[in-house]
């Protein structure tokens, strides 16, 4: 949950579409929330709450989904999430 320094919006390019960096790498990827995210992520209360967390995460029924997991960087797929 400690992504917030890793993974940066640089742009909001639609209601659910970002231009995001990788910061360390200053790798840049286009972010498109998927549609059963839609409602889940219109509402970024959590990420005040949660300033440290990876933008793209919401709880979702005592769990976090990711909500770019379709066009999740490298970096992400990468990481191994354990149950």
């Amino acid at each position: 949950m400690q992504m917030s320094e890793i993974i940066e919006i640089d742009e909001e390019a639609g209601q659910f579409v970002f231009s995001v960096q990788i910061v360390p790498t200053m790798t840049r990827f286009t972010a498109l929330i998927g549609k059963e995210h839609h409602e889940r992520f219109s509402d970024r209360s959590w990420n005040g709450i949660h300033p440290a967390a990876c933008p793209f995460l919401r709880p979702s029924d005592g769990i976090f989904a990711c909500t770019i997991h379709e066009t999740r960087p490298s970096l992400c797929r990468t990481y191994f999430c354990r149950d």
